[in-house]
């Protein structure tokens, strides 16, 4: 079940989830709960909890990464696109 809140976001991290598109909010509570899974599974490790379990391998963290990763809309950008110049601009 989800809550609404309002909360402070810097101004770059807000626009950066912004800009992969509709869906940024979804994105923002699954990179939370992702921080906060590895983040229990740190103080398991640590003891924290009173309890000692393994830490999460590095392929657990690879998959995590790649997860997010693949969840960013990437914008396909033609190689051969060149803007055209501005009349009266000159380069120089």
């Amino acid at each position: 079940m989800k809550k609404s809140i309002t909360i402070r976001i810097d101004e770059d991290v807000l626009e950066w989830f912004r800009s992969s598109g509709s869906g940024y909010q979804s994105r923002m509570n699954d990179a939370l709960r992702k921080h906060m899974e590895f983040s229990k599974r740190d103080r398991m490790v640590f003891g924290m909890e009173g309890i000692v379990e393994s830490a999460p391998t590095k392929q657990d963290v690879i998959d995590s990464l790649e997860e997010q990763v693949d969840s960013i809309p990437v914008k396909k950008v033609d190689p051969y696109f060149r803007p055209m110049e501005k009349k009266g601009s000159k380069k120089g």
